[in-house]
């Protein structure tokens, strides 16, 4: 089986979902980026052909490699194709870069502009700040001898002499990918340049202290949108982060259609069903948490206020998971949201596909408590699905909207973070303007866990 052994994960927190290590593969056209793809997973996952231009869109692999645990590898498009398509590949190459840890740089030997390709990116660098660890791997094509060897040098040394200031000492292998020791040795090479991938917070609240004996409420108001046969991420990976501490875990169904009933008897009965629940749990002062849905975080929070037992939302357990502990940053851009003026611009990302129906968070409720606050024509409302943004120009919006992230990596939501730095954008979360919305004592209280306050900021608060 190889490197493809399921291994020992080695992760900063034993509660948190095992991260993945992310590897892009880039170059020039035909330089051997799916040969290497394809050499790595031992199967045919990437087209390869001597036709330039053959792979046209980025390729991704799951697989586990042994000392680095779970890893992606992302076979990309050459990015020094010409035209209009071509500054897309290249694109498409350089997203997948930022969004990953090691970025291995192939360059075939025999090509004049495979090095030109590789310097240009590296120079790029230091514009773009990419966190991504840079390594080179030559491709012989099954040419040795001294000659090709000599060549390889005398490449290395422009390649590394051009970007000594920045990268200080590049890794560098030289290798026939056709060889009979070609796995053995790109493996050896990645484990000796790559760590394993680890989460630097937990997906559980560091506001509580859980034991053997705690209980959680999870509640889960399922409604037109819930898939059916699974729970959604953030719900699975809370459930499991708790039972993997042995804390015992109870899912919770708020029915919001009785709850927000004009029948006000209706309401009196989903509110006592709540409270008997939370109160059975909490006999003997071991419920030590409810997580609910954002959209019932008006309900989940109002009907338990006087019971005293802490409250969050999945997706700023998301947020906060997902941004590496900055969630200071999304309650920064709760201010941003306060100073909106007439035709301000908010983006509203939503990381996952789905057809939306009934009340949508995103594109149904969100914007419908955004008109009530703004009036109809207050605010510019534009949407982006998907885990790329579909809009360049970032810097046009006053404000961003996120949902938790739950279908974005660590890596990926990294990088939106810093293209908003970059842009000079605030941005928030579905959670916490729900929250916001639900009154100030709603905000405060889902905050407690993560211990932060509404005036934490990114500067001030530590996570």
């Amino acid at each position: 089986m190889g490197c493809r052994h399921v291994v020992e994960s080695r992760r900063a927190y034993p509660t948190a979902p095992v991260p993945r290590l992310n590897i892009s593969i880039v170059g020039a056209m035909n330089a051997g980026k799916s040969t290497l793809m394809n050499l790595l997973t031992q199967s045919s996952t990437s087209i390869v052909d001597s036709t330039p231009g053959t792979t046209a869109d980025t390729k991704v692999a799951f697989m586990e490699i042994h000392a680095l645990g779970p890893v992606k590898l992302v076979d990309t498009p050459g990015a020094n194709e010409s035209g209009a398509l071509g500054l897309k590949k290249r694109e498409k190459a350089l997203q997948a870069l930022k969004e990953s840890d090691l970025g291995l740089f192939v360059v075939d030997v025999m090509d004049e502009n495979g090095p030109q390709v590789v310097r240009e990116i590296l120079a790029s660098w230091r514009h773009n700040e990419f966190p991504v660890r840079p390594a080179i791997i030559f491709n012989l094509q099954r040419k040795a001898g001294d000659a090709v060897l000599n060549r390889v040098d005398n490449i290395e040394r422009t390649i590394i002499g051009a970007t000594a200031d920045k990268l200080n000492a590049l890794p560098t292998l030289a290798v026939d990918f056709h060889s009979p020791d070609a796995l053995a040795r790109v493996l050896a090479f990645v484990r000796g340049i790559a760590r394993p991938k680890t989460s630097p917070v937990s997906v559980l609240p560091p506001g509580i202290a859980f034991d053997r004996n705690s209980r959680v409420l999870l509640n889960i108001p399922m409604d037109g949108e819930t898939p059916t046969g699974r729970l959604l991420r953030p719900q699975a990976m809370m459930q499991e982060a708790m039972l993997r501490d042995f804390v015992s875990v109870f899912a919770y169904r708020m029915d919001l259609s009785r709850g927000r009933s004009p029948d006000a008897a209706q309401v009196q009965e989903e509110r006592a069903r709540y409270r008997s629940s939370i109160q059975a749990l909490n006999t003997d002062g071991q419920l030590k948490l409810i997580v609910t849905d954002s959209q019932a975080v008006k309900e989940a929070a109002g009907w338990s206020n006087d019971l005293e037992v802490p409250l969050t939302t999945f997706s700023i357990a998301m947020a906060h998971y997902m941004s590496g502990g900055r969630l200071p940053l999304f309650i920064e851009g709760l201010r941003a949201f306060q100073n909106l003026k007439p035709k301000s611009k908010v983006l509203i990302c939503e990381a996952c596909n789905h057809d939306r129906i009934q009340d949508d968070i995103g594109t149904v409720q969100i914007p419908t408590a955004l008109r009530k606050r703004f009036g109809n024509d207050g605010v510019i409302i534009e949407h982006s699905f998907g885990r790329q943004y579909q809009t360049k120009n970032l810097h046009e919006y006053s404000l961003i909207l996120h949902c938790g992230g739950c279908m974005l990596d660590q890596q990926q939501m990294s990088a939106r973070l810093a293209d908003l730095e970059l842009a000079g954008v605030p941005i928030s979360n579905y959670g916490l303007l729900l929250s916001y919305l639900g009154g100030p004592a709603v905000l405060e209280r889902v905050l407690k866990p993560w211990q932060l306050n509404p005036d934490a900021s990114s500067s001030k608060a530590s996570l």
